[in-house]
């Protein structure tokens, strides 16, 4: 889901979205809602859709954790679905124009797992030729993903009064892919939220882009660390990863950019170690694209990043969009393990206790192992850490309720892979303690892993400010 809404003094006065799910996709005027205080700071927000299908009754209940007085971090609240996200002030509604890196997850129309990402370069008025384009497809429907394929010529709409744009992606006939529709709303121009609506690929997903700036060089990945968390699913369910990557100097040669991989890594899907800790990189190489399809649009091949050296063993491929601002998006490419996610440069350590430290907003995806299924919830609510190796704070998990004390604690270490613990998100009458790891992108943000078996939670924390 995704769209745009107008408020004054608290009160919703007008808005639009699109929605999809397995049911189809659906396009609303938000008519009114209203957003309120509650009591742990978290904000109360409502839309009215009169849609009936759509939310409770037609009305969808939001909950968001302020993070600036242009930024929050969301999830739906309600009985009707779960989900997490963004809320940000819009400061344009212009056409987008130029490179975006985007991706765009969730299920393909046979119900499979299935993620797109890549580059979108709107070149013309309305038009995209397909130049300096480039898309990588992971469907778990698929007998294997495709990578490096290009665009035909696409289009995309002129925003409407409230941003919302279409665009309208042609794959190329080699692909075999057919047509996806991806509605945009514009929040600036670097930011569009996405949603698939009707179209001849027929899935569900929805994702980010975000603008590119400046050329692509050896120098925008050489050398650099980069933190990311991302989710989606494997055979075994909800599978979640999170690491920082070290990518090495440029051993290319003849204008290429490639070399090696070091790093730390965790990934969950419930069937490892008890309490896994972080897993250093034995392998892997990243190469930047220099010739080919992708040439110029600052996709970066990440190969073979593998740990041999420990029990879980992985080895997984990761595709990297870079934005040249020190920004990412990536997508696994692996048979039947299909996830998304985001990348941020990390800042120059080292880091210590009191690099974490100050009140951020938390934002978690949680997995509870139901069964033999799963119950999966969103969380956000304000934490607080104190630069000495402690957490606490509350936070709102839709399902289980609103103002759960949580509390934990970290160890830290000089790359800023901190690891710890955090309690409060296990609701079970036996809770459990769960262990976490902490990867540090700088004083202002990080992203947690749970590394213990019991549960399944991945999310960011980013420093609150006026």
């Amino acid at each position: 889901m995704s769209g745009v809404f107008t408020v004054n003094n608290g009160s919703i006065t007008g808005g639009e979205q699109d929605f999809v799910d397995s049911a189809g996709a659906k396009s609303d005027t938000i008519a009114g809602g209203s957003i309120l205080a509650i009591d742990n700071g978290n904000l109360w927000i409502t839309l009215e859709t009169g849609d009936s299908s759509i939310g409770v009754g037609g009305v969808e209940t939001l909950d968001a954790t302020l993070l600036s007085g242009s930024r929050a971090s969301l999830i739906e609240f309600d009985s009707s679905a779960t989900s997490s996200g963004t809320l940000d002030l819009q400061t344009s509604t212009a056409a987008p124009s130029g490179g975006y890196a985007f991706f765009a997850f969730g299920r393909d129309s046979s119900n499979s797992a299935t993620v797109i990402g890549g580059v979108v370069n709107v070149d013309g008025s309305g038009t995209i030729s397909g130049s300096r384009s480039v898309f990588d497809l992971n469907d778990a429907g698929l007998a294997a993903p495709l990578v490096a394929q290009s665009f035909a010529a696409s289009t995309i709409s002129a925003p409407d009064r409230m941003g919302r744009v279409e665009f309208k992606l042609v794959p190329s006939a080699a692909s075999g892919i057919a047509h996806i529709n991806l509605v945009g709303y514009v929040v600036d121009a670097s930011h569009v939220r996405l949603v698939e609506t009707t179209d001849a690929y027929g899935g569900f997903t929805g994702g980010t882009a975000l603008g590119q700036t400046g050329a692509f060089t050896s120098s925008s990945i050489s050398s650099a660390n980069f933190v990311f968390g991302a989710a989606g699913e494997d055979p075994n369910g909800e599978l979640q990863a999170a690491g920082l990557l070290v990518a090495g100097p440029n051993t290319g040669t003849a204008g290429a950019v490639t070399g090696n991989v070091t790093g730390i890594f965790s990934w969950n899907d419930s069937t490892g170690l008890s309490n896994q800790t972080p897993l250093p990189l034995a392998a892997g190489t990243y190469t930047l694209d220099s010739t080919g399809v992708g040439a110029g649009t600052g996709r970066v091949t990440l190969a073979g990043l593998t740990d041999s050296l420990t029990n879980p063993t992985f080895n997984y491929d990761l595709e990297l969009y870079l934005t040249g601002d020190g920004r990412g998006l990536l997508i696994l490419m692996d048979q039947d393990a299909v996830i998304a996610g985001e990348g941020f440069q990390q800042g120059p350590g080292p880091f210590t206790a009191g690099t974490l430290s100050g009140s951020y907003g938390l934002n978690v995806r949680h997995v509870v192992p139901n069964g033999g299924g799963e119950a999966r919830q969103n969380g956000t609510g304000p934490i607080r850490a104190d630069g000495a190796g402690k957490l606490a704070g509350f936070v709102d998990l839709n399902g289980p309720g609103s103002d759960l004390p949580l509390g934990g604690n970290f160890s830290s270490s000089s790359n800023g892979v901190f690891t710890g613990t955090l309690a409060g998100l296990d609701t079970s009458s036996t809770p459990a303690v769960h262990h976490f790891a902490y990867y540090l992108v700088d004083a202002s943000r990080a992203v947690l892993i749970e590394t213990d078996n019991a549960q399944l939670t991945i999310g960011f924390i980013e420093l609150q400010s006026n």
